[in-house]
């Protein structure tokens, strides 16, 4: 399969499922300010990277290609700006995007959180066709549904926090940085 087919449905549009968020929750505090919302509505014209954001943060940024710096220098100057004592839990939808990020979260006083088993995390696009060649070619048509939980996600989902994390939902690796 060519990298074009691989992508062909790809979108930035996959929203943290709720005991990940319960996770966040019990580790940075109810009160965490997320610059990516669930609920954004382009109409609003809101974008996190041009707010200032408050002292604890959760962000799943959009996952467009080249997304994740910006998000991540956004992040850490932030928590800079708040004398490191902001708290902070980064997901990194596919571990990968790790070694791509500076600073590297590995050389931040943190905590890696893995978890075993990949995360579905829930479509917030509109429902669509994921095989519209195929249906050309008069196979029947596959859904993605609105609010519908993935059920083979592609990646790694990691996250990153500079606070002690909760109890997680799922049996994961955490790790120590810095």
């Amino acid at each position: 399969m060519s990298i074009s087919n691989t992508h062909v449905n790809y979108s930035e549009l996959w929203y943290t499922p709720p005991e990940w968020l319960e996770w966040v929750e019990n580790t940075i505090g109810k009160d965490y300010f997320d610059p990516c919302p669930q609920d954004w509505d382009e109409k609003l014209d809101f974008c996190g990277l041009d707010e200032v954001w408050p002292s604890s943060f959760y962000v799943n940024h959009p996952g467009a290609r080249g997304n994740a710096q910006p998000w991540w220098s956004k992040s850490t100057d932030e928590l800079i700006g708040h004398g490191l004592d902001g708290a902070l839990v980064w997901c990194a939808f596919n571990c990968e995007q790790l070694r791509h990020l500076h600073p590297s979260p590995f050389r931040m006083p943190g905590w890696l959180v893995m978890p075993e088993d990949r995360i579905g995390f829930y479509w917030g696009g509109p429902d669509i066709i994921v095989n519209e060649k195929a249906v050309e070619k008069g196979a029947e048509p596959k859904w993605r549904l609105h609010g519908e939980q993935a059920k083979s996600p592609g990646n790694w989902t990691v996250f990153w926090t500079n606070k002690a994390p909760a109890p997680t939902p799922s049996v994961s690796v955490v790790v120590r940085t810095c």
